[in-house]
């Protein structure tokens, strides 16, 4: 049985990525992309059963590693642009006096 299906998310649609970063495939969409040719790849027979099984779970975890690790760097840029943000407003406020 495929896992995939199971969790209940369409991870085919973008989930709010900048404009910037749509242009290019984010790492997690590259992994599910790689997940997804493999999956049609595979041939089915009962005697692969198992090593399908960890096959599968095993391109799950480098699905969540990979989609973690975007989130991650997402995360520090939008950090980053506060930091700016407040620099540049504190700037700002300062010339004005």
């Amino acid at each position: 049985t495929d896992l995939f299906p199971h969790l209940g998310l369409d991870w085919s649609e973008e989930s709010g990525e900048e404009p910037e970063d749509s242009e290019q495939a984010s790492p997690y969409q590259v992994a599910w992309s790689i997940r997804e040719t493999l999956r049609y790849q595979r041939h089915a027979s009962d005697d692969d059963d198992a090593e399908s099984r960890s096959s599968r779970v095993t391109q799950l975890c480098t699905y969540f590693q990979q989609k973690y690790k975007h989130l991650c760097r997402l995360e520090r840029a939008e950090s980053r642009q506060k930091k700016c943000r407040h620099t540049f407003r504190r700037a700002l406020l300062q010339a004005a006096s």
